[in-house]
């Protein structure tokens, strides 16, 4: 009886992580849009003055929706793990509380990108922001899988092996581009598209897709 009370507990556990979690994402992800602010123009400018000020928000509107896709792609990426999580326990709930705190962070380097567009600090600052995110995706999927301890005793260590590299290698791009923003800021930035050949070249590999 004790068991079972025990097992009650860690999956409603795990429904109140998944409910938070997609709170925190949903709140980031609209945090993002204030980094775009209206042109403070006279009533008077004329349609080429607007033009030009819309235009000025390019770096902005940038940042913003890399920032939105890559906040979407982790919170993709959290949904997926949690597929296999049959339970949760103390630990795992801390683990996510911190990944939670990097999420929410997020809106933060993306408005200084967004305000020192192509500066290498500003690059810098967000590649390694989203490179924590990354890993301590890695720490939740760990957690979980090690000793299959909150998945399925037969969940097949091919499956784990795949999730865990889909995750490194994603955070590895982010990790190199701050070296490489010391050379080229805007390089680095464009590394960031190698993040959507990470799941290609992995389902090559082990034979799996996304549905996996």
């Amino acid at each position: 009886m004790a068991q079972e009370q025990h097992g009650e507990n860690d999956d409603g556990l795990k429904d109140r992580i998944i409910t938070l979690s997609d709170g925190i994402f949903a709140f980031a992800m609209t945090l993002l849009v204030l980094a775009l602010e209206v042109p403070v123009l006279a009533s008077q400018a004329s349609p080429d003055d607007l033009l030009g000020a819309l235009l000025g928000l390019w770096p902005r509107l940038e940042s913003y929706i890399i920032s939105f896709l890559v906040i979407g792609a982790y919170w993709s990426g959290q949904h997926r793990i949690f597929r296999y999580i049959r339970r949760a326990d103390g630990g795992m709930a801390w683990l996510n509380i911190l990944y939670l705190m990097c999420i929410s962070f997020m809106p933060f380097p993306t408005a200084v990108l967004g305000a020192f567009s192509r500066n290498q600090v500003a690059v810098a600052f967000y590649a390694a922001t989203m490179a924590t995110a990354g890993l301590l995706t890695w720490s939740l999927w760990n957690c979980a899988t090690n000793g299959h301890r909150l998945v399925d005793p037969d969940l097949a260590p091919r499956l784990i092996a795949y999730n865990s590299l889909t995750i490194l290698l994603s955070a590895a791009v982010f990790l190199v581009s701050i070296g490489i923003s010391f050379w080229s800021p805007a390089l680095a930035m464009y590394s960031w598209l190698l993040t959507a050949a990470v799941h290609p070249m992995l389902d090559r590999i082990y034979g799996l897709g996304a549905g996996h």
